[in-house]
């Protein structure tokens, strides 16, 4: 089972964000755009787990607790040339991201151990050539939650496998 702790955006964010994607989707003549209902900030990649990973990672979630903390993204990122993120630098975040990794670590559950980059992902497999636009959103990170990652007729599929409180 493909897994990943991530946290979700709140309802106003996600939708300036979409917002957002939906002018760079109208921008670029092809290209993969995740629903709005998917956007998310990964704090840990776990990869494909067993079914006792999954459990151990259920349960480090739902007993995992922070202080919501803030975050704005506040500019642009193009990866590997077609892939557009929004960035952002949250030390709050990050900290969160630490307790959370040192807590997969101590159950000696896998993860990617590439550093924490807060960024959302709009775009993939685009073809843009403009300025990009400045913006800025916020959101506030108020929660974690362990999903799971299907494809499915060349469509992701998260499913909700717990959350914190």
């Amino acid at each position: 089972m493909r897994l990943f702790i991530a946290f979700p955006l709140d309802s106003q964010a996600a939708e300036k964000v979409f917002q957002w994607e939906l002018w760079l989707k109208g921008q670029c003549s092809h290209g993969s755009f995740p629903p709005k209902e998917n956007l998310h900030v990964t704090a840990a990649f776990l990869g494909e787990c067993s079914p006792w990973q999954c459990t151990q990672a259920k349960k480090l979630v739902a007993r995992f607790s922070f202080s919501p903390v803030s975050i704005t993204f506040s500019r642009w990122e193009c990866f590997h040339g077609d892939t557009y993120v929004l960035r952002s630098d949250a030390p709050e975040a990050e900290a969160v991201v630490a307790r959370l990794r040192l807590g997969l670590e101590a159950l000696g559950l896998p993860y990617d151990r590439k550093p924490f980059r807060p960024h959302l992902t709009l775009a993939r497999h685009v073809a843009y050539q403009g300025q990009l636009p400045p913006l800025s959103i916020s959101a506030m990170f108020s929660h974690l939650v362990l999903f799971s990652s299907v494809e499915t007729q060349g469509r992701r599929l998260y499913t909700q496998l717990s959350s914190t409180k």
